[in-house]
């Protein structure tokens, strides 16, 4: 998910598939355009998270910056193929 761009500018669903396409990420990635979903699930940092969100709406994953970027990435290819 993202909610912001570089410049602090809200982002649509292009500016996330780019992101995804970027980095080179296949699974899907949501455009959070009016931060709604940031400010329920921010921790008060501003660093990368990754949260993987299964089809029941439960948190499966939670990783900051680094730390389960690939772990993060994994789980979500699994769920998806539910």
């Amino acid at each position: 998910m993202l909610y912001e761009d570089l410049d602090k500018d809200t982002v649509d669903s292009a500016d996330a598939a780019t992101w995804a396409d970027q980095y080179g990420i296949s699974s899907p990635v949501l455009a959070d355009s009016d931060g709604s979903v940031w400010e329920r699930w921010k921790d008060g940092e501003l660093r990368p998270q990754i949260i993987v969100i299964d089809r029941e709406l439960g948190i499966r994953f939670r990783g900051t910056g680094g730390n389960g970027h690939e772990e993060g990435l994994l789980l979500a290819e699994l769920l998806l193929a539910e």
